[in-house]
């Protein structure tokens, strides 16, 4: 059932198409800023390639980035490569820790998360 179908009234932009969010750690601001991270993993965030807007949460505020999603690759937790890690500037045992420290401990080696390569613009 369409989400417009649940709605108590009409929508008046039935084709908007509302922007992507990716949502971010304040940790990585300066990261996606400058060019250094352009990388990141999503478990059950399927994100395909193309303009995203880039969502930052700080403790007292929200800051975002418009940017584009260049690629998005399916694996298994258990498949993740040191040549996928080192984007993220770690190896894969780190990674696999990291993700079960930081998103989900619970995540399977069955798993499916997606490999995301981006690209930020510049802050205005």
């Amino acid at each position: 059932m369409p989400v417009r179908a649940l709605l108590p009234y009409p929508s008046p932009h039935p084709d908007a198409r509302p922007p992507r969010l990716l949502r971010f750690s304040a940790r990585h601001w300066q990261a996606v800023v400058d060019g250094a991270k352009t990388a990141t993993m999503r478990l059950g965030d399927r994100v395909a390639p193309g303009p995203v807007t880039m969502l930052f949460e700080f403790e007292d505020r929200y800051r975002s980035l418009s940017g584009i999603v260049e690629s998005a690759e399916p694996i298994r937790f258990a498949d993740i490569a040191d040549t996928q890690a080192a984007a993220e500037g770690c190896s894969a045992d780190e990674l696999r820790a990291s993700s079960r420290a930081y998103d989900d401990p619970g995540i399977g080696d069955e798993d499916l998360i997606y490999h995301l390569r981006f690209r930020a613009d510049q802050p205005d």
